[in-house]
């Protein structure tokens, strides 16, 4: 019972979500003939003057075109093998920068640390370090 009341009671919604639908087809239904080209105008002309402006349809595709593109293509290539190589060039001569900074920093650090002690030794004990150095 309780459903046929909601029914009743909702029957001015269903009757508008139903137009609704219904309208929405109609819509397509319009669009799709107008879309499919069965409901024309007359035959494209306004005032006896034709509407349509005929465009001249030219080909002016080189012969050669095909060659050309090839061409660039080469040319694009080269240019990007000899980018590479130059980058790779610049890049190694920076790795032999770097390994030469870090071997310099390495040496310096550990070399200097030892100078710095020696320094701090007496001077007998230094002359004995010289000699055995030295031989």
């Amino acid at each position: 019972m309780t459903i046929i009341k909601t029914v009743s009671s909702n029957n001015k919604t269903i009757i508008i979500k139903l137009g609704f639908v219904v309208g929405l087809i109609f819509l397509g239904l319009v669009s799709y003939v107008i879309a499919s080209g069965k409901l024309k105008t007359s035959g494209g002309k306004v005032l006896g003057k034709k509407t349509q402006i005929e465009v001249p349809v030219t080909n002016n595709i080189p012969d050669n075109l095909f060659q050309k593109a090839q061409d660039t293509m080469t040319d694009v290539k080269n240019n990007a093998y000899q980018l590479a190589h130059s980058t790779a060039i610049v890049v190694g001569d920076i790795a032999t920068q770097s390994a030469q900074t870090v071997k310099e920093f390495i040496v310096d650090n550990t070399v200097g640390s030892a100078v710095k002690q020696l320094d701090s030794l007496p001077p007998d004990v230094k002359e004995k370090i010289k000699e055995n150095i030295c031989k």
